[in-house]
């Protein structure tokens, strides 16, 4: 039982011998291929709206493609091809 009582102070041993604090991880926002229900199976995603209202646009011809029943639970997914979605202004990270 003595064991168990020190486990809390274990888990910050690294932070203490660093002189560093971790933080928490955060999700910030997410985007959804199953959101893309006006899209067809092969379509190009244009843009892409998150969960938070943000939109992600790309230019024609480098927009990534939307495939539909590709996952083990047949749900969709964007696939990139060297090409990423520009974040509009309202990004909570920089671009």
């Amino acid at each position: 039982m003595r064991i168990l009582s020190w486990l809390p102070f274990v888990s910050l041993l690294p932070a203490v011998l660093l002189g560093t604090q971790t933080l928490p991880a955060a999700l910030v926002d997410s985007w959804r291929a199953d959101d893309l229900i006006v899209l067809k199976d092969g379509d190009a995603v244009g843009s892409w709206t998150s969960a938070s209202n943000r939109t992600l646009t790309a230019g024609v011809g480098l927009q990534p493609l939307l495939k539909k029943n590709v996952t083990p639970a047949a749900g969709a997914a964007v696939r990139f091809n060297l090409d990423f979605l520009n974040m509009s202004a309202n990004s909570p990270w920089a671009v």
